[in-house]
């Protein structure tokens, strides 16, 4: 029966516990409607490996959200400013998705490229999280990613476990560490940590690394909505 075969969908993602159903279905609604607005907010238009559901549910979690900008020195200063700006525009896209529960959401911003700069730290205040990424100036360097995935374990592994938590890292390279990527995803993984990718280019081999990196052994051909490409910022 198709509520048979749902139960076993979510029994292979390991989330058995009705609470982590609920969380997740809340995480999902944010994320379909999320992916909808950012696909204008990169040009020439967010690319999905596969379809993002929206769930329709009366009760939302509190939702924990952390960005993680790449700020390495591959990106101009026209790119950066547009990467700020569709930061920007998710940060709304979740405030529209919770409506009149907006309250529930929490946010917070680091960039990341040599070293990981923390820019504003988990707050309710969305007008101040969006001010701060629009005053942060760019740091270049390399593409250490594990540092960046190690402030978002930081940052959301201390907020209250019955919140939906999300990392949100958008980049257009690859890991300057890689070596230092699996401890790293599974800290994130036993914190109870969502990891959302976001891939800004064209080179095939760089996105399918940060698909691999956010939707593990599965398929290109299997459902993914972690994970989204644009091919520019």
């Amino acid at each position: 029966s198709d509520a048979a075969a749902e139960s076993q969908a979510w029994a292979k993602l390991g989330w058995w516990r009705l609470g982590w159903m609920r969380r997740a279905l809340a995480l999902l609604a944010a994320l379909g409607i999320l992916l909808s607005t950012v696909a204008a907010a990169f040009a020439p238009g967010l690319v999905l490996r596969c379809s993002a559901s929206i769930w329709d549910i009366t009760t939302r979690s509190p939702l924990d959200i952390f960005f993680v900008l790449d700020s390495s020195a591959s990106i101009d200063s026209a790119g950066w400013s547009a990467e700020k700006d569709a930061t920007v525009r998710m940060v709304d896209a979740f405030a529209t998705a919770y409506g009149s529960q907006s309250s529930l959401v929490s946010a917070g911003v680091a960039q990341f490229s040599t070293s990981t700069r923390l820019e504003i730290g988990l707050t309710k205040d969305l007008a101040q999280v969006k001010s701060a990424v629009r005053a942060m100036s760019q740091d270049s360097g390399a593409t250490y990613m594990a540092t960046a995935l190690k402030m978002c374990a930081s940052q959301l592994g201390t907020r209250d476990e019955e919140d939906a938590h999300a990392c949100i890292i958008i980049t257009d390279g690859e890991a300057s560490d890689p070596a230092e990527l699996p401890a790293t995803l599974q800290q994130l993984k036993t914190e109870n940590i969502k990891l959302m990718g976001i891939y800004v280019g064209s080179d095939a081999s760089s996105a399918g690394k940060l698909r691999e990196m956010v939707c593990g052994d599965a398929s290109p051909s299997e459902a993914c909505p972690w994970f989204a490409s644009a091919t520019d910022f």
